[in-house]
């Protein structure tokens, strides 16, 4: 009897303990987020120096990491939103964490870039 109920209660701990907050998946997100751009920039600077894409990519790449920047920043401080804004504030920061991850591979004025989403303007969370 004794071992059934240290099995649920050890079962019940790990189960409240695997849950996250939206808040915290985000901050997940932007994380693995932030590798992939240091994974492609460490491949764009292993570019031969004379490759003509690899200015642009790096600035690409240092613009995005900027925009993620901020995007943090705004997530950092959604939880200090009324809970009936801090939604609308997570979805837009999401989308925006979608659309960096969407423009690494990208450089600076290629087609398929995507932009910001309209949240998310100059660099700050607007929630108008």
């Amino acid at each position: 009897m004794m071992r059934i109920v240290l099995i649920l209660l050890t079962a019940v701990t790990m189960l409240g303990g695997c849950a996250m907050s939206r808040e915290d998946r985000l901050r997940d997100r932007a994380d693995k987020i932030e590798d992939k751009l240091i994974d492609e920039r460490d491949r764009v600077v292993a570019l031969p120096a004379a490759d003509p894409d690899r200015a642009s990519r790096l600035s690409n790449l240092n613009s995005l990491k900027t925009s993620l920047s901020a995007v943090n920043i705004g997530l950092g401080s959604a939880k200090y939103l009324p809970e009936n804004r801090r939604d609308v504030a997570y979805d837009i920061i999401e989308e925006a964490y979608s659309t960096i991850e969407w423009n690494i591979p990208l450089k600076a004025g290629d087609a398929g870039r995507r932009p910001m989403p309209e949240g998310f303007v100059n660099g700050k969370l607007d929630l108008k």
